[in-house]
């Protein structure tokens, strides 16, 4: 029953990562990446802190360096990366690609979960990478007859699947973070509680860019539907 949970809770994060390659695209071109990165994660906190604020308090003070450290390279693949690399190779591919592409990042978590946590791959898994691979070609038109190669996408289909591989980063930190409280019969931080942490950091490490976008006078020319977007 807690494998079919887990499965259900991931397959909603999944679809709802896909939102972001969409909201991305009202957004694009009328606020700077490091912007829509930091006021998105700011609206996010707004939510996040009212519903975990004596369960965040507790946990921030048990927290040791290890975990800290973990946490904020989650912060770093996960968050900054992530939607640093995605905004900036919408700028140079379609969003229906972006929203494929985005796809791979289960593919890139098996490899990387084999790689370093020594998680077997079984033939449902493998067949899952060929089948991304697969369709990855298809995309550039390398394995579709009578489609040429589209050279002009491919650096942002390249920065997309950086995005991905990023995300896939993230998710084998958490795997790493849970595995090693688990070992030393700590309790698991509450999922809510370790997102508004990442969150946190994120939007530190996203201040600094976002401010030499002219942020502030950005954000104040948005109309309804670019701040429906990014909300």
């Amino acid at each position: 029953m807690e494998r079919w949970k887990g499965m259900f809770y991931l397959c909603g994060a999944f679809t709802l990562a896909g939102t972001s390659v969409i909201t991305a695209w009202f957004l694009n071109g009328k606020l700077g990446t490091f912007t829509i990165t930091a006021a998105s994660l700011l609206l996010a906190l707004l939510c996040m802190l009212p519903l975990c604020r004596k369960e965040l308090v507790r946990t921030v003070r048990q927290l040791t360096f290890r975990e800290w450290r973990l946490l904020f390279f989650q912060a770093l693949l996960g968050m900054f990366l992530f939607r640093m690399l995605l905004l900036q190779g919408l700028l140079h591919t379609s969003t229906a690609e972006a929203g494929i592409l985005t796809g791979a990042t289960p593919a890139f978590t098996v490899m990387l979960a084999f790689g370093f946590l020594k998680e077997s791959v079984n033939g449902m898994k493998l067949a899952g990478i060929l089948c991304t691979v697969a369709g990855i070609m298809i995309i550039q038109g390398i394995l579709t007859p009578g489609h040429a190669f589209e050279v002009q996408h491919l650096y942002g289909n390249l920065l997309v699947l950086c995005a991905a591989c990023s995300e896939s980063g993230f998710n084998l930190l958490s795997r790493i973070g849970s595995m090693q409280r688990t070992a030393s019969q700590n309790k698991a931080i509450h999922p809510m509680v370790q997102t508004t942490l990442v969150s946190v950091i994120a939007l530190i490490l996203c201040l600094i860019p976002a401010w030499f976008e002219n942020s502030l006078a950005s954000l104040a020319a948005l109309e309804l539907q670019e701040l429906l977007a990014l909300v």
